[in-house]
């Protein structure tokens, strides 16, 4: 401990840096809308959808049910697939991958839920990238990724528009000018904007070998301006596609981090979103908390967050920036700029849990 630089701390939990301070106890979270009710215990996947007949906060419970909010309202629309990310946003349409691989995707309509499209690929990640809907992982072919016709999400799908990986997929990312495929253990990029087809259309697609520090949550890949950040067991890794970047290491976290990693199994989530230019990170264990961290990127400053339990984060900028998160042991979504804006009426989280902070320094010396 006595060997930080200056000007860093030992520990620090729930006071953010520089907000018209050096340091400052955040604000509460707080609820938003109506409890989701219904036999939901929990939310898994979050999608700020701006449909043109109005914009609509959709959410995926712990059993595939899809409930969306409006103007704090929630409706109970019925069924859907159960999801390991979250849901996307195509051409008008909510398409919502199957955590089972087995399910063709679903689409909402912002009024019924129906399947995609029969001839669609049924997979456990789905991303879009150059308005094509992409979708990868199924029980049957688990490095294949497809690709949905330009513009058309839920037109047939030509059963030959694919790409297989060389490991089986645990994500998808998309940046300007590729795709980035994640494995466990490694990341590939496809470059090119062509599938294949039946027709013959000849393809441009080049897969390459990108870095071998894989993703072991797609819940924890999020894009920030041009580049893309995730994580797995050794770092929080921030990539333009060119290069990456562990930002775990560049914050000075990396003991940390490897020991609050060092128990990490299947049961475990790693759930990521972005608000003011911060990377805020929430791992759990099941129900179990076991950390949650914040990143403000590019000046590679970290801290910690208590009781920030969350199982799905979703950002939205129209209107206000905010960050929806959904609570793994309610029925309820929160929203987190609050939190950045500390006011007596805010002073506890929306659960009652007060907001306590903490800074440990250096040694004095």
């Amino acid at each position: 401990r006595h060997q930080l630089p200056r000007d860093s701390v030992w520990d620090m939990i729930n006071v953010i840096p520089n907000l018209g301070a050096p340091g400052r106890k955040r604000g509460g979270w707080s609820h938003y809308g109506d409890a989701l009710a219904g036999g939901t215990t929990h939310v898994e996947g979050l999608k700020h959808a701006p449909f043109v007949a109005g914009t609509k906060l959709v959410s995926i419970d712990q059993a595939g049910t899809l409930k969306p909010t409006t103007g704090g309202a929630v409706t109970n629309v019925g069924a859907s697939n159960a999801v390991r990310q979250n849901p996307v946003f195509h051409r008008d349409l909510v398409i919502i991958p199957a955590a089972n691989g087995t399910s063709i995707p679903d689409k909402y309509t912002g009024a019924a839920i129906s399947d995609l499209v029969a001839s669609a690929f049924t997979g456990k990640y789905a991303v879009v990238h150059k308005d094509r809907t992409v979708i990868a992982n199924s029980v049957a072919q688990p490095q294949r990724v497809a690709f949905s016709p330009a513009g058309a999400p839920s037109a047939a799908w030509d059963a030959t528009s694919y790409q297989d990986a060389s490991m089986p997929v645990s994500g998808l990312a998309t940046l300007r000018q590729a795709l980035l495929i994640f494995g466990e253990d490694r990341v590939e990029r496809l470059r090119g904007s062509i599938p294949p087809t039946t027709t013959g259309e000849e393809t441009d697609f080049i897969l390459e070998f990108f870095v071998d520090e894989g993703c072991i949550d797609a819940r924890s890949i999020v894009n920030f301006g041009d580049d893309v950040i995730y994580a797995n067991t050794s770092g929080v890794w921030q990539t333009d596609g060119a290069v990456a970047d562990n930002l775990i290491l560049r914050g000075g976290m990396e003991q940390y981090w490897k020991t609050l990693m060092s128990g990490y199994s299947s049961t475990w989530t790693l759930v990521a979103g972005l608000y003011r230019s911060h990377y805020i990170i929430a791992v759990m264990d099941g129900s179990t908390f076991k950390d949650a961290l914040a990143c403000e990127v590019g000046r590679y400053k970290w801290w910690r967050l208590a009781n920030f339990t969350f199982t799905a984060m979703e950002r939205s900028t129209i209107a206000a920036e905010e960050l929806f998160c959904g609570l793994r042991d309610a029925d309820r979504i929160a929203t987190i700029s609050s939190c950045w804006s500390p006011s007596a009426t805010v002073k506890n989280d929306a659960d009652t849990t007060a907001v306590v902070s903490t800074i440990e320094t250096a040694y004095f010396r």
